[in-house]
């Protein structure tokens, strides 16, 4: 497990450097050593993201999630997917709902939960959720001019 924890964290490495096929080979190393682990497949999810390849992205997410269903990040990210790029708001509901009942404190789940509300149109929920992301967000900017935007449809 040790040499796919390192394998993973290269391609972490590689990620950040932007150089997203060295990532996904080696989280593709890192599942070939040990064959369930979620965190290969989720930051592999994230590498297909950026290289705008959605549909590998989706499968990625989804086999981080059925390792471990439990997998905040992976639960979010899926839901942005749907939000963003595969618009499917009620795919992407229940993913964010679990993931913010995961970790509630998490500022860019409420972010994600806030606007998947808005877009099926509870605009008095997103509202709610919005503020609650703004007050624990480390920097609010967008967030605030987002909830500026929901409370002016509102009127």
């Amino acid at each position: 497990m040790v040499e796919a924890w390192m394998l993973l964290n290269k391609g972490v490495e590689y990620y950040n450097l932007g150089y997203y096929l060295l990532a996904i080979e080696n989280y593709r190393l890192a599942l070939a050593k040990y064959g369930d682990f979620p965190e290969a497949h989720y930051n592999m999810g994230l590498a297909y993201r950026k290289m705008n390849q959605i549909d590998s992205a989706i499968v990625a997410y989804g086999k981080a999630l059925a390792l471990n269903g439990n997998y905040a990040q992976a639960l979010n990210n899926l839901a942005y997917i749907y939000l963003q790029y595969r618009p499917d708001l009620t795919q992407a509901l229940p993913l964010a709902q679990r993931a913010v009942m995961l970790r509630p404190l998490n500022p860019d789940f409420l972010d994600t939960y806030a606007k998947i509300l808005f877009g099926l149109g509870e605009v008095d929920s997103a509202i709610v959720v919005l503020e609650k992301a703004v007050y624990l967000s480390e920097d609010p900017g967008e967030m605030k001019e987002l909830l500026d935007v929901y409370k002016s449809v509102k009127q």
